[in-house]
């Protein structure tokens, strides 16, 4: 049952992703982008990294995404919908095969070894681990994300002239 649900997510993040490329809507991109990150959080829990499937969920569904949304609705102001065009397809197809054929050397060429499973309190010792190891790192990025936050609230409101 388990092969299944990780194989039945992996296609739908996939096919979401392709979404995100394909669609010419903004919006529906958007929508399509929070697909792509739900089924990616269900891999994580599916691989038993739970803290990392509820952070997906909490930090990029919840939040990144969210701050996307309001983007795409502060800056157009017109009541048609935004469209994306397509420019520059041949070279980006070439990118997407050349990362496709490295992350295919680098996948075959991987020792994965043994399987190892994660102890029973996995999330008590990456919640540990953040909030001494790291707190640096998580209080940096915490500020980088609130000095954003507020120079893109700057950034759209009209002066009164």
């Amino acid at each position: 049952m388990m092969p299944m649900a990780f194989v039945v997510c992996l296609v739908l993040a996939i096919a979401a992703a392709l979404g995100v490329l394909l669609l010419k809507n903004i919006m529906h991109a958007a929508l399509s982008l929070l697909a792509c990150f739900l089924s990616i959080a269900a891999l994580y829990i599916l691989s038993q990294a739970e803290f990392l499937g509820v952070a997906q969920i909490m930090i990029y569904a919840g939040g990144i995404l969210v701050l996307v949304i309001f983007g795409i609705m502060l800056t157009h102001k017109t009541s048609r919908p935004l469209e994306a065009g397509f420019q520059n397809v041949a070279l980006a197809t070439m990118g997407g095969l050349a990362f496709l054929s490295l992350l295919a050397t680098a996948v075959w060429q991987a020792d994965f070894g043994k399987p190892q499973l994660l102890p029973s309190d996995n999330i008590r010792q990456t919640g540990f681990a953040v909030t001494t190891t790291y707190a640096f790192a998580f209080e940096a990025g915490g500020i980088l994300l609130l000095v954003s936050i507020v120079a893109a609230i700057y950034a759209t409101q009209h002066k009164k002239g």
